[in-house]
């Protein structure tokens, strides 16, 4: 029987167009007190691909299709010895597969690391994803095999989009973030930051944005803002936050592994006398402004428009010269929920974290675990003679 091709969306074509500077992919790193189970966990990937046919394809930039492939679990989840390895953690989506767990063995317990397709699904998504995973490995018979996965924004543009042409047809200026370190050549080397805070400290950031009625994501892009400041000399920036869509329709309560982000272009002033408190209460206005106008669709609706009518390598290009992937962003990517866990393993520690980026790039994430924890996240790739710069200018 001739094995089904699955076509991307529009939204999908979105990631393809920076893959020259990165791998667009997804990452879960979980540490836990006890070994997983390799054979039930290779089962559970096997249940998923039932939903998620694509995982165990590879992917077709020309077509914007995922394509059968001669990949099986025993191809995604794989025990590793060093949990650094560059091919472990970085791939090609064009001949591997659209997702890779590496689990690394030390002392009792293992360290898992997740990682999927940014073509295939956004980090809402990918959450999904985990928990289905995770169903899986504690329920053998889980009734979500009869699942179905949503993977068109159409009833989303339909629902919302739609009703609100006025403010969604508009000219909207693209994010300035400058490029505020040097390229350096040598060595490729993978790096790794994460400041995590405690649930302590956490609550204390809760409490002072409730005092200033604005949202912890205000006081996160208010922090990453200012922590810019001293890289640049420019009077304010547009900086990037990518909005979940769902959110705004019934798509919400469905399985939608797949993209459904937009984006809000926040302007920031940079005054050098400006205050961190001032800067967030500006951020906290500016984004209200643009939920209520729904700035979040914008090119959302003109992309999916022409994905039904222009080739797929054309509109990827057409993608690029509209919608830009900036060098330096943030992403906050939402709390991980009792959904995701694996049954008499205890979860020590769990973050989301964007795709690694060459340096001077990089990609700021935000993660928070149970509501106890956040963890905020950079990953970058950068060489080896430029280590010293680099170190000591973004921690």
């Amino acid at each position: 029987m001739k094995k089904k091709i699955h076509r991307g969306t529009a939204l999908d074509l979105i990631q393809t167009a920076y893959m020259e500077s990165h791998v667009p992919l997804v990452y879960c790193y979980m540490v836990l007190d006890k070994a997983v189970d390799v054979s039930r966990l290779k089962q559970a990937v096997r249940s998923t691909a039932e939903i998620v046919p694509q995982i165990l394809c590879r992917y077709n930039g020309v077509k914007n299709t995922w394509l059968p492939a001669k990949y099986d679990s025993n191809s995604i989840v794989k025990i590793v010895s060093d949990k650094n390895c560059y091919e472990d953690l970085i791939w090609d989506l064009h001949t591997g597969p659209q997702l890779k767990i590496n689990i690394y063995r030390q002392g009792a317990g293992d360290s898992l690391s997740i990682a999927m397709s940014h073509i295939l699904t956004d980090g809402a998504g990918f959450q999904q994803y985990l928990a289905l995973l995770c169903e899986f490995y504690n329920e053998q018979n889980s009734q979500a095999v009869s699942e179905v996965n949503s993977r068109s924004v159409i009833p989303l543009l339909f629902h919302t989009a739609i009703q609100r042409l006025p403010y969604i047809i508009k000219h909207v200026d693209k994010g300035n973030i400058p490029e505020i370190l040097p390229i350096e050549q040598g060595q490729t080397l993978l790096n790794s930051l994460k400041v995590t805070l405690s649930e302590e400290q956490l609550k204390m950031v809760q409490k002072k944005a409730r005092n200033l009625h604005v949202t912890l994501n205000d006081v996160f892009m208010a922090s990453f803002a200012y922590s810019l400041k001293s890289f640049t000399t420019q009077d304010e920036i547009i900086l990037p936050c990518p909005a979940d869509l769902r959110k705004f329709g019934t798509q919400n309560r469905k399985l939608t592994i797949a993209n459904m982000t937009g984006k809000y272009l926040c302007r920031i002033s940079l005054g050098k006398d400006e205050r961190l408190k001032e800067m967030t209460l500006a951020v906290h206005q500016e984004m209200e402004r643009q939920k209520s106008h729904y700035d979040c669709f914008h090119f959302i609706l003109f992309l999916q428009i022409l994905h039904a009518i222009l080739p797929a390598n054309l509109l990827s290009r057409i993608t690029k010269s509209l919608y830009s992937v900036e060098p330096i962003s943030y992403t906050n990517m939402g709390t991980i929920d009792e959904k995701i866990f694996f049954q008499e393993i205890t979860i020590k520690e769990c973050y989301l974290c964007g795709t690694y980026r060459q340096a001077p790039s990089f990609q700021v994430s935000i993660s928070t675990y149970l509501q106890e924890r956040l963890h905020t996240g950079c990953k970058y790739v950068r060489y080896r003679k430029a280590k010293n710069y680099w170190n000591e200018n973004i921690k």
